[in-house]
């Protein structure tokens, strides 16, 4: 093992909220081996980028980036609940059916929305619990199918 800490990531999607929920308080604090190493800066999304054209303020929080914090109980405890306050708040519905367009970022305010909708929200909730604007990512991956799919993510520190 080397001596510096390597910077992670943990998907705050809700594919696994019964591990999650079944977990949140016996999982070892440190888990690179299922997390995903942070990699090279890579363009915002186009759905982003609307969304802080009609969101200026929430776009333009910024914090101090002193690195990626390190992982904690009680951290993973604040992720935890907001994953699951989120999942259980929102309905899955498409932006076709809730916009009439197939692409729109928008907070799930009504209670219904897709993949981003669930990131944004996860990602407003995540501030103001206090954690960095900077430690936060929204990633945009291309399922194996071809579909994208949004998640918020988290940066940390193992160690």
């Amino acid at each position: 093992m080397g001596s510096s800490p390597v910077p992670v990531r943990i998907r705050l999607g809700g594919v696994a909220v019964v591990a999650i929920v079944a977990t949140m308080f016996t999982l070892p604090v440190a888990m690179a081996s299922q997390s995903m190493v942070i990699g090279g800066f890579t363009p915002l999304p186009i759905g982003h980028y609307d969304f802080c054209k009609s969101h200026r303020a929430e776009c333009e929080i910024r914090s101090q980036d002193v690195g990626p914090a390190h992982m904690t109980t009680k951290l993973w405890q604040e992720i935890a609940s907001v994953t699951l306050t989120v999942n259980e708040k929102i309905k899955p519905m498409s932006d076709l059916d809730l916009y009439g367009q197939d692409e729109f970022w928008a907070y799930p305010d009504s209670g219904f929305g897709d993949c981003e909708d669930y990131a944004l929200e996860k990602r407003r909730l995540l501030i103001n619990s206090g954690i960095p604007v900077s430690d936060l990512l929204m990633t945009v991956v291309r399922k194996p199918d071809g579909e994208g799919h949004a998640s918020a993510d988290r940066a940390y520190r193992q160690g």
